[in-house]
């Protein structure tokens, strides 16, 4: 009998082991040819081939005196079932791409890295639950559990918090009041959300709330008016659930510009809310 054993996919032989039903006929193995040649008395067999990495492949072969029986095998390649887990990592409050470390914990898998420019990651895994831990500097590291599923794919949009140090500054522009009041309108709360997101993320820090104005209007007045504001966006936060022990408002009006109130491109600028990290 003359075996010759190959690949399904790509047609190369395949160094394979040959087992035979009858217990007394001793296992042989193929060359690196994938072939053997293999004398049997006349009678009927069954061929086990196995290979690491194939799928096993039992053949029946009868045997007659004096013939010459070539025998063709191919074997399946032995592929793993698979799923993808993919999704982006971005700043919880800007919403940047972030490039961060992601390892699967309690595991022999290499840690990915999502993409500096887009946060974008891709990899296949096996099936099942693991605990993924996404981590970047700057950053407070996260911890998911992410379970993959054979031939689907999982997408997870994560979102890290930055690390609040002390004196660390978060300057918010874009939260516009309406003339004179210090209520914050409702287009403005996932803004106020976002750091809300962060300040849980960073449960130890204090901040400092600190309202500013530009120079138009008689300076106590927006003195009071900057208190006001603070204020209101500190209400907000603690009814998002931080703790006013770890808030304090202070309005500024405008002694602390960072523009030119001359310009109207500068007032906006300097119409803002601060967050300084005053305790860690």
């Amino acid at each position: 009998v003359a075996v010759k054993v190959t690949d399904s996919k790509t047609g190369n032989p395949v160094m394979a082991n040959i087992t035979f039903s009858d217990p007394e006929i001793s296992p042989i193995t193929t060359d690196v040819n994938g072939e053997a040649n293999i004398k049997l008395k006349p009678g009927s067999y069954e061929l086990t081939i196995t290979a690491d990495g194939y799928h096993p492949k039992t053949v029946p072969v009868s045997v007659k005196q004096g013939a010459s029986i070539p025998l063709p095998v191919v074997l399946e390649p032995a592929t793993t079932a698979k799923g993808i887990f993919t999704g982006t990592v971005t700043d919880v409050r800007t919403g940047k791409p972030v490039g961060a470390k992601i390892t699967f914990l309690g595991t022999n898998l290499k840690p990915i890295v999502s993409d500096l420019e887009t946060g974008i990651f891709k990899v296949e895994l096996p099936p099942g639950t693991y605990q993924v831990k996404v981590e970047a500097d700057g950053y407070q590291p996260k911890a998911i559990p992410v379970v993959i599923k054979e031939g689907e794919t999982t997408i997870q949009y994560i979102k890290l918090a930055e690390k609040l140090t002390k004196k660390k500054r978060i300057v918010l522009q874009g939260i516009n009041f309406d003339p004179g009041k210090a209520v914050i309108k409702p287009m403005y709360y996932p803004i106020l959300d976002r750091v809300a997101e962060v300040l849980k993320e960073n449960p130890n820090v204090k901040v400092e709330i600190q309202g500013h104005t530009d120079s138009v209007g008689p300076e106590d007045y927006n003195l009071r008016l900057s208190q006001a504001r603070a204020e209101a966006v500190r209400q907000y936060l603690i009814s998002k659930g931080i703790s006013p022990d770890r808030l304090i408002a202070k309005g500024y009006g405008e002694m602390m510009p960072i523009a030119d109130n001359r310009t109207r491109e500068g007032r906006a600028k300097n119409r803002r809310i601060e967050f300084v990290v005053i305790e860690e």
